[in-house]
């Protein structure tokens, strides 16, 4: 688990230089990080981290078909902590993961520099199918496919990951020189009145990509296409929605990951949730549920659980109470995580709205 306590971050959205077709985006943020692990053993270390990315982008079609993207990105990176370097490397001894914070010696205060490019092409193909339901509400169908090539470079950063502490996919960066493969299938329909005008709604969304390394023997273990993967979003109405995402190892013929969300939210007043979260590295294969209820304008219920089909136990359970007081709302909740022999009560007061009464000031 990591915790960012405290966490500061400014983001600027991409967005278009004048009237060029160059672009920008942009994050600064400043998190202060700490790592930890269940079990009685647990490892735990931590450091500040200040985090600064900017990336410049050219956008453009040509031939009226050929959208060309080129991107240049920066980042720096400031930690407070690190591990020790100072381990003999001829030792050939690997620390098992949770590795323990090194005591006493630690790097302190260090910089890290990275620089990546890009390159991207890709066009849109598309058909239009004379297809019309009311049960679905389809007037007519597009299918659009979008075939593209992305080439991603990543230079080696001036401090490998090995080197620094492990909190997220920051921490992770290393040097990246493949091109992406990916294939983009889109169903949308026209929905909405003639008088309101009609727009367009994407009834299922199916992306697949893998990518083909350069110098596979330095960069993926020798293989020249590294692991398969895809993304299914299906959404039949506004009130349910599937959003399947999967990532398949085709050398060893497996499947590393896999995540599912099934959801149904007619209204406000209730709606269920499902997932399904696997991990081949992490032997973990787990389910949860969430159900919401409203029972009437003042009072709400919550039901969430997780429950483990490896271990063959609940790893979370937890039960919400909602009151609203017309202005402001509250919620008692109350969660338990038997692993790790934890009980927590969260009460929480937040603001809905705000009093439409100037504000005023006198002497």
């Amino acid at each position: 688990m990591t915790e960012k306590l405290p966490e500061v971050k400014l983001q600027a959205q991409e967005f278009q230089l004048g009237e060029s077709d160059f672009y920008y985006q942009g994050q600064n943020s400043y998190s202060y990080l700490t790592r930890k692990y269940a079990g009685e053993a647990a490892a735990r270390y931590e450091s500040g981290r200040f985090d600064t990315f900017h990336q410049l982008s050219y956008s453009r079609k040509f031939f009226g078909w050929l959208n060309i993207l080129p991107s240049a990105s920066l980042r720096y990176d400031f930690y407070t902590r690190g591990p020790d370097r100072s381990e003999d490397p001829e030792s050939g001894e690997e620390t098992p993961e949770p590795s323990p914070t090194p005591e006493p010696v630690e790097e302190r205060d260090f910089w890290r520099r990275v620089f990546s490019a890009g390159l991207g092409l890709s066009t849109d193909i598309y058909g239009i199918f004379p297809v019309r339901t009311e049960w679905l509400d389809i007037d007519r169908l597009r299918h659009v496919i979008t075939p593209s090539v992305n080439y991603v470079f990543t230079d080696n950063p001036t401090v490998d990951s090995e080197d620094i502490y492990q909190f997220d996919s920051i921490d992770k960066i290393n040097r990246r020189n493949y091109f992406l493969l990916t294939l983009r299938n889109r169903l949308q329909t026209k929905r909405g009145s003639e008088e309101k005008g009609k727009s367009s709604w994407t009834l299922a969304d199916l992306t697949i990509s893998t990518p083909l390394y350069t110098r596979p023997e330095r960069d993926n273990s020798d293989r020249l296409i590294g692991d398969l993967s895809g993304n299914l979003k299906i959404n039949p109405y506004p009130s349910t929605g599937l959003n399947l995402d999967l990532l398949y190892d085709s050398y060893d013929n497996r499947i590393k990951r896999d995540t599912l969300d099934l959801w149904v939210r007619p209204d406000d007043d209730w709606w269920v949730t499902f997932s399904h979260s696997y991990r081949f590295d992490k032997d973990r294969n787990q389910v949860s549920a969430e159900v919401y209820l409203r029972a009437n304008p003042v009072w709400a219920f919550k039901v969430y659980g997780r429950y483990d089909t490896v271990g063959g136990r609940f790893e979370e359970e937890s039960f919400t109470i909602y009151r609203d007081f017309h202005c402001w709302s509250s919620s008692l909740q109350f969660e338990t995580r038997p692993d790790e022999d934890e009980y927590t009560f969260f009460l929480s007061f937040w603001i809905k709205e705000f009093s439409q009464a100037p504000l005023r000031l006198s002497n």
